[in-house]
């Protein structure tokens, strides 16, 4: 394996020569790395990292991180150079033996060696080994290629008293309705296409997790939720609460959609839906898909970090609009438009119009076509239709 070093965030590694895993779109193809390290994925790498700050900056404790599908261990070096600086451990593992070692390597080259232990193992069973060591899981990163839902059993039942977890899912024709029997197999949620598809993956995933959490008796809180490209992130803080696990899993139920697939109403699980309703996804999470405090600290400390990418910090703005918005689903303008045979407005004007009419309105970060807001759509049909007059 020819190597090169790359570097990210703070850190310097080792990866497989990347344009030698070229695919003919000129894109690099991580999965056929001998060890596996995706660029494209600093984002959410410069996410765990502002998470993690975000979480001590509210006054959360983390001495350890746990990456339990580690791949060339770039994570972990990012963490504890960038969040937990001079005092936190990390154990690290992979099923490879060639990442392994890879690992070793990139640790010592960060000067890090007494701070990351590495070893290989299944993720499972490395996640319930640590438990049974009695080794206290302050944060944990579980980051397939695929889907997470076979990690979070191991991952939540390792966890402290209290812990922040971040799961990732590149399984996005599941979780967004392409493949509907792999979705319902994985998620055990029934999963239709729809105007807002990538924020449904989100809400499944979210709700799986708090599933999980639940039955584990543990309480799951979401923090945030994240889209990019493709992947679907999502943080939640973990407490050992039964009574909290109860009140959590309160905000699990299912999202009516009309025809066009736009969203009609949400019923919590035990509530009768009305008429009219022409599919019924989830179960999913239906509570908010971001603490305000928390995006408002990780927005603090990603704007003392200068070696972020600029992208997460672009993102953490949209969101933070966004999140004012509260409403479930957002709506595709461009598909709207289609359908009414207009040409497409101004998102500016239209997110003006409609806040001086009283309502609340964003673009959203999931789909650089839609608008998240808490009007009917009748009443944006009607604006779109008088601003495409003008």
């Amino acid at each position: 394996m020819r190597e090169e070093v790359a570097r990210e965030g703070l850190a310097r590694f080792y990866i497989p020569v990347s344009h030698e895993y070229m695919r003919s779109d000129g894109k690099i193809e991580p999965s056929w790395m001998p060890v596996f390290y995706n660029p494209y994925s600093q984002v959410n790498r410069d996410l765990t990292v502002l998470a993690l700050r975000a979480h001590m900056k509210l006054g959360g404790r983390i001495r350890t991180f746990v990456e339990p599908l580690a791949g060339s261990c770039v994570r972990s070096i990012r963490v504890l150079l960038e969040s937990l600086n001079d005092y936190g451990i990390a154990y690290a593992s992979d099923i490879s033996q060639a990442a392994v070692e890879l690992c070793k390597r990139n640790i010592e080259l960060n000067d890090l060696n007494t701070r990351i232990f590495v070893e290989k193992s299944d993720a499972r069973l490395f996640l319930l080994k640590l438990d049974s060591n009695g080794v206290p899981v302050d944060s944990i990163d579980i980051d397939p290629y695929g889907s997470p839902i076979y990690y979070l059993d191991a991952a939540i039942k390792s966890v402290g008293k209290e812990a922040i977890v971040s799961v990732t899912a590149t399984d996005l024709g599941a979780l967004t309705g392409r493949y509907k029997d792999v979705g319902l197999r994985r998620y055990s949620a029934y999963i239709y296409p729809s105007e807002f598809s990538k924020e449904i993956g989100a809400r499944v995933l979210m709700g799986a997790f708090v599933k999980v959490s639940s039955y584990l008796e543990r309480s799951a809180e979401p923090l945030m939720t994240f889209y990019h490209e493709h992947f679907l992130k999502a943080i939640f803080k973990i407490k050992r609460d039964r009574r909290g696990a109860s009140n959590v899993i309160n905000d699990l139920g299912f999202m009516c959609l009309d025809k066009d697939g736009n969203f009609k109403a949400a019923y919590r699980i035990g509530e009768p839906p009305e008429l009219g309703c022409f599919k019924m996804v989830g179960p999913l999470w239906l509570g908010e898909l971001w603490d305000e405090s928390f995006i408002d600290a990780m927005m603090s400390e990603g704007k003392q970090l200068s070696f972020l990418s600029g992208e997460a910090l672009k993102s953490l703005e949209v969101i933070y609009s966004e999140m004012k918005v509260k409403a479930l689903g957002y709506y595709d303008i461009h598909h709207i438009c289609s359908r009414l045979k207009l040409n497409v407005p101004s998102f500016s004007t239209l997110i003006k119009r409609l806040n001086e009419l009283g309502y609340k309105a964003s673009r959203t970060h999931f789909d650089r076509r839609g608008i998240r807001t808490n009007a009917p759509i009748e009443l944006l049909e009607k604006i779109i239709k008088s601003l495409s007059q003008n």
